[in-house]
């Protein structure tokens, strides 16, 4: 597993360039329960898996 240190600015930038924008819409507005971006690399692993290697290629 790739854990290269990517913003969540960058991953959102990532799948737009990817033309998956349904999953960058999706990563844009998630926010924990606490109102925090933290976790959200987690979060984009469990809800869209297929979009793991857009965000962190090898």
């Amino acid at each position: 597993m790739n854990t290269t240190r990517v913003t969540k600015e960058k991953a959102i930038s990532r799948l737009r360039d990817a033309g998956l924008t349904k999953e960058a819409d999706a990563l844009k507005t998630w926010r924990d329960r606490n109102g925090n971006n933290w976790g959200w690399d987690g979060w984009i692993r469990r809800a869209h898996p297929h979009v793991v290697s857009k965000i962190w290629p090898i």
